[in-house]
């Protein structure tokens, strides 16, 4: 009696049959694109990725102005919220206020008068610095959360293949407990183009 064997997949069914898996594949978000290894996925418009991504943190997170150069520009948030951090000459200048300086031949009423507008300037800035610095802190702990979300989006919208390939890089264990998404984006461009460790 003869026996009837599976019939063997030659390699280029295989890569078909896993490119056609591929076309099936949905990610985490719907509107962006499934990445897959290079064998996966010979063509990857990962351009087309990063901007679909970042309309993503655009139209979704809070204050998306200090995550989405992550995104575009491959820029920590860190490095966004730094540059905007107020100072008490920044804060004075932006606000319109000046400190009086008085005139060699002041009066010890107009000296008085002219302490106490000086002293009601310093308290104001005092309350808008202590304000700008609250929301400093909040903005650096949004952030935090935010990269940490980015790591899930872009995480999410890779297939198996392509997270065990990431996952074997050397340096993944401690940017994944950071959450690094620009590491992550940038391992991600080079597996994809074929360039592993």
């Amino acid at each position: 009696m003869a026996t009837q064997t599976d019939p063997i997949k030659t390699t280029e069914e295989t890569t078909e049959t896993d490119r056609s898996a591929m076309r099936n594949l949905k990610g985490k978000i719907d509107l962006l694109s499934v990445l897959g290894t290079k064998a996966e996925r010979t063509s990857q418009n990962y351009a087309a990725f990063l901007k679909a991504l970042e309309t993503h943190v655009l139209t979704t997170f809070k204050r998306p102005e200090d995550i989405a150069p992550a995104v575009s520009d491959l820029i920590y948030p860190q490095v966004t919220i730094s540059k905007n951090v107020s100072t008490r000459r920044r804060l004075m200048a932006t606000n319109g206020l000046e400190f009086e300086e008085g005139p060699i031949d002041e009066t010890k009423d107009e000296k008085d008068a002219r302490e106490t507008r000086n002293k009601d300037i310093n308290e104001s800035v005092e309350l808008l610095l202590k304000s700008e610095l609250t929301d400093y802190t909040k903005r650096a702990v949004l952030a935090k959360s935010n990269m940490a979300s980015l790591w899930g989006i872009v995480i999410g919208q890779c297939t198996d293949s392509l997270q065990e390939q990431i996952r074997a890089e050397g340096e993944y264990e401690t940017n994944s407990s950071n959450y690094d998404s620009i590491w992550l984006i940038k391992m991600l461009k080079k597996v994809i183009s074929g360039v592993t460790a």
